[in-house]
């Protein structure tokens, strides 16, 4: 089996995969290996081929102190074995090891493993696609035609992670992850559970995937609070920020130098987990500017103004009121005027 990118396949494996229960957890897993091309493995083929470009999180397996990780030495096993019944028995570990960490949260799912070579170089996907309560009852012999019939038609969110390298023993130690069953308004970008529970891996942020995540916190963290001290606490810390080009922050580093304690433990919380709060990378300048570079105010009678977040003391003028509140005078010069004009509502 060939993929359109020139990839040889030398190994598709599916695995159903229940939430785990220890009452009656089952001795074997439904499992089937592909031999033959079909709709399955079409669909399956794009996603292999279009793995490394759509993961943009670079994950790493930790290591257990000995240079050994278990998830990371299954995957060189089934590539480095040479019978498929070999593969099939690491593989048949790989989705046991899925088993264990999948609760009731998680739900079931479909667990995929393909394996391609292309001159020097060979590639492993796996994946998990959310699967159906169902098809534990519905027999072995049908994963390959849910897969065609399910899967290919309506399902096109699923964790990834992919592994490309020369092989040798030193293989497959760093890859990337994407996972499409995160909403894009989520702060987080990747799953607790795929990626550092299951393949007990790490991600690595770029300076650009760092500043997204750090602005979906903050941003996250501005809508959420309709505290005007706390916005304006939020806000000067981020313009205060940008004049430290080239800095390695964390989430964390911002909160202790900007925020109050207050504040610090509520945006903690938006980050989602200790590791992003506590991951260090470094600013990019432009996704920073893009991200926070309008300030929208709310001002009383429907009012709302749209200010440069870094041009923000040369348009505005901020007094306090004797009641406390604050009163805002913008100043620039006036380049235009628009109406937004209701559409007319048709007679009946």
């Amino acid at each position: 089996m060939k993929t359109n990118n020139g990839f040889e396949i030398s190994f598709v494996f599916l695995a159903y995969v229940p939430p785990y229960h220890d009452e009656d957890q089952p001795k074997v897993l439904e499992t089937e290996i592909l031999k033959t091309e079909s709709k399955t493995t079409d669909y399956l083929f794009k996603i292999f081929d279009s793995a490394i470009d759509e993961s943009l999180i670079e994950i790493s397996f930790t290591s257990d102190g000995y240079q050994n990780n278990t998830i990371r030495s299954l995957i060189l096993s089934i590539v480095q074995n040479k019978t498929s019944a070999s593969k099939a028995l690491n593989a048949q570990k790989l989705a046991d090891a899925l088993y264990e960490v999948t609760d009731e949260r998680n739900g079931t799912g479909l667990f995929t493993i393909i394996v391609g070579k292309k001159a020097n170089t060979t590639r492993v996907v796996l994946s998990r696609f959310k699967g159906d309560e169902g098809l534990v009852n519905k027999g072995r012999k049908l994963l390959i035609d849910y897969m065609s019939e399910v899967f290919t038609k309506r399902s096109k969110h699923y964790k990834l992670a992919v592994f490309e390298d020369i092989v040798s023993d030193k293989s497959f130690w760093k890859g990337f992850s994407v996972d499409k069953q995160i909403s894009s308004h989520t702060i987080k970008s990747i799953s607790f559970f795929w990626v550092e529970k299951f393949l007990t891996a790490k991600t690595a942020l770029t300076s650009a995937q760092g500043t997204m995540h750090f602005s979906r916190v903050i941003r996250t963290m501005l809508s959420k609070t309709t505290n005007l001290e706390e916005q304006d606490e939020i806000i000067s810390g981020v313009i205060n920020l940008r004049s430290k080009r080239g800095l390695q922050i964390s989430v964390s580093d911002f909160c202790k130098t900007y925020l109050s304690e207050e504040i610090s433990n509520k945006i903690r919380e938006q980050s989602g987990n200790d590791d992003f709060f506590n991951s260090v990378f470094t600013i990019d300048n432009e996704v920073y500017r893009k991200e926070f570079g309008k300030t929208v105010l709310t001002i009383q009678d429907g009012i709302t103004a749209y200010i440069p977040t870094f041009k923000y003391d040369e348009h505005v003028t901020e007094t306090i009121n004797k009641d406390g509140s604050k009163r805002v005078t913008i100043e620039g010069k006036l380049n235009g005027k628009r109406m937004n004009v209701q559409p007319t509502q048709k007679q009946k």
